[in-house]
């Protein structure tokens, strides 16, 4: 017998731009989908922080937590205690994408800290050298 592409099958296929309820229907099961979901905002996001927009950051980590929500409600089912291999090196890259991420974001709050303690030394620097200080006048 053969199988369409998309058809059901015993293994769970993801394709990166998967996510609606749809796909659960074609065969993908609703685990792996929060896994792809979740596996693509993280891209986003490294792409977001490697390019110093940190706009979205917010949205983006209000997503991950409704995310992690349904993966924890996976945990608590017990979903997550027999998975199959591909989920689980599927769950070991989406760590692997969180610590790169937070190494991103790292940086990003080292570099920031950096900028503002060198505004913040010459702005004290610059006090102390007279040059807005208040002059009697001449007469």
């Amino acid at each position: 017998m053969e199988m369409n592409e998309g058809q059901a099958t015993g293994e769970p296929v993801i394709n990166p731009v998967v996510g609606g309820i749809g796909d659960v229907q074609k065969g993908y099961s609703a685990l792996n989908l929060v896994i792809a979901k979740l596996q693509r905002l993280l891209g986003e996001e490294k792409t977001q922080l490697t390019a110093g927009d940190l706009s979205s950051l917010p949205t983006v980590a209000g997503q991950k937590i409704q995310l992690f929500a349904q993966l924890n409600k996976f945990s608590q089912t017990g979903h997550l205690l027999n998975v199959d291999d591909e989920t689980t090196a599927k769950i070991k890259n989406v760590k692997i994408q969180l610590q790169d991420n937070a190494r991103l974001l790292k940086l990003r709050m080292d570099a920031i800290t950096e900028i503002t303690d060198t505004i913040s030394a010459a702005m004290t620097e610059a006090d102390g050298d007279s040059t807005y200080s208040v002059w009697p006048a001449y007469d």
